[in-house]
């Protein structure tokens, strides 16, 4: 941590099984193993849960192995560890992550993951739908990557998870929906910010910037994108292609993004989905229902029929 201000320890579980219960009842299929006497096991933990978020304040004075070996249902869920004390190392997809205090990592639920607790850890483990940090790829997108309440928008993200963490009351009751969106966008654009630094800084990375910043505007034709950036149409096209993709899909999936963020948000509950669609482009209510499902499985409106179940979005 980077404040040195008293902070309560989470409740005391001095019995493994309670333990495992308080991960176990809030974080899906975890086994846990204990390095050493079971009898002797010392674990700490307070998990809460605020819609679509669970926020978990663990720590143990025991060394021990967290195992998740996932089914065959994919619950588009990922992870973000925060190290407050001690040391852990979380290993899944080829990425083994060493995480001391400040240090904050990224993984995904759908794939297999181990996390080894040290003696006298103490992390905040925040569980979201991967698709609110722009993560909708598909599993392990986002897994690996790393941050840090040192620096970048990690100087933002620490002290609020921290604080989200000791008052229970900022996630519950009618300020929640804005809580969790203000939490959710802050560390959607750390991952952003720690993702582009791990690619080169091309001549792409201002576009896209720009792009996000122009995402309900009518026109965001290549031409236009080009003209904007003063280069030519077929650069701009070598560009994203060299990504693997092109502008109009870029576009495409980055407005769904929003509207599916919009479309979970309590406080836009009365608002029409076909509003929804017009704020961020999509003009035609049919293609955009049309769109949507093919992203991600299920309609605007089943969508926001749901909210609340927090259905799992392939």
């Amino acid at each position: 941590m980077t404040d040195t201000a008293p902070w309560p320890a989470p409740p005391a579980s001095r019995d493994l099984r309670a333990w495992s219960r308080t991960v176990g009842d809030h974080f899906p299929s975890l086994r846990l193993t204990a390095h050493g006497a079971v009898d002797r096991f010392a674990g700490h933990g307070v998990v809460r849960r605020s819609g679509p978020l669970v926020l978990g304040d663990l720590a143990a004075g025991t060394a021990h192995t967290v195992r998740r070996v996932p089914g065959g249902e994919r619950l588009g869920l990922c992870k973000v560890s925060y190290q407050l004390a001690g040391r852990s190392v979380i290993t899944q997809d080829g990425h083994r992550t060493v995480l001391r205090p400040g240090d904050m990592v990224v993984y995904d639920v759908d794939l297999p993951y181990a996390v080894d607790n040290e003696a006298g850890f103490r992390s905040l483990v925040l569980m979201l739908p991967r698709s609110d940090l722009g993560l909708d790829g598909g599993p392990g997108e986002g897994s690996g990557v790393r941050m840090s309440d040192r620096d970048g928008l990690g100087l933002l993200l620490g002290p609020m998870l921290r604080q989200l963490a000791a008052a229970e009351e900022l996630l519950t009751g009618t300020r929640a929906p804005r809580v969790r969106r203000v939490l959710t966008d802050l560390l959607a654009a750390a991952v952003a910010e720690r993702r582009r630094d791990g690619h080169p800084a091309g001549p792409l990375a201002p576009v896209l910037d720009w792009l996000d910043d122009h995402l309900a505007d009518d026109d965001l034709s290549p031409g236009r994108v080009a003209a904007a950036h003063y280069m030519s149409t077929r650069r701009l096209q070598e560009l994203f292609r060299a990504e693997g993709t092109s502008v109009s899909c870029w576009v495409r999936a980055r407005r769904l993004e929003r509207c599916l963020r919009d479309l979970r948000d309590p406080l836009l509950a009365g608002e029409p989905v076909g509003s929804t669609g017009r704020r961020w482009g999509f003009t035609d209510p049919a293609h955009f229902s049309r769109s949507f499902r093919a992203r991600y499985g299920a309609t605007p409106g089943q969508v926001r029929s749901s909210e609340g179940t927090t259905p799992a979005l392939r």
